[in-house]
């Protein structure tokens, strides 16, 4: 049928459309909410700059760690 023509990865959903179903989805989603709307819940959402990165590993190696340092003091108390 070919490719979609947003994302290149997928095959469209019929012969004669565009999109595949979850870049169809995605425009039907953009109707609603409107481009820049949209933009901008991407660009606060799911991009992140290397500061903000750095705060997220550093925040996840505190909570593993706290996960970690606590299973091993319940074993401790369990035996």
């Amino acid at each position: 049928m070919g490719f979609c023509y947003f994302c290149d990865l997928l095959e469209r959903k019929s012969w004669n459309g565009y999109f595949c179903s979850t870049c169809d989805e995605l425009r039907s989603i953009t109707k609603v909410y409107g481009n820049e709307r949209m933009l901008d819940i991407v660009q606060t959402v799911c991009l992140r700059d290397q500061e903000q990165l750095e705060n997220k590993i550093k925040n996840l190696n505190k909570k593993k760690s706290s996960i970690t340092t606590r299973s091993k003091s319940e074993d401790v108390t369990s035996t």
